[in-house]
């Protein structure tokens, strides 16, 4: 692990950067989260409509 912390400060990233992947995660995540309720709200709509 002490190797893993020396090579993190070495490579640190930007502030911005870093920000960044937060965002894309986050939209990704909700995105995802989004889409399976849509699934799961079409398919009951489809098994309870007919």
């Amino acid at each position: 692990m002490p190797y893993l912390s020396k090579n993190y400060r070495v490579q640190r990233k930007s502030r911005l950067q870093s920000l960044r992947e937060a965002g894309m995660f986050l939209g990704f995540s909700v995105l995802s989260i989004m889409l399976t309720l849509f699934l799961l709200g079409w398919a009951a709509y489809a098994l309870t409509g007919y």
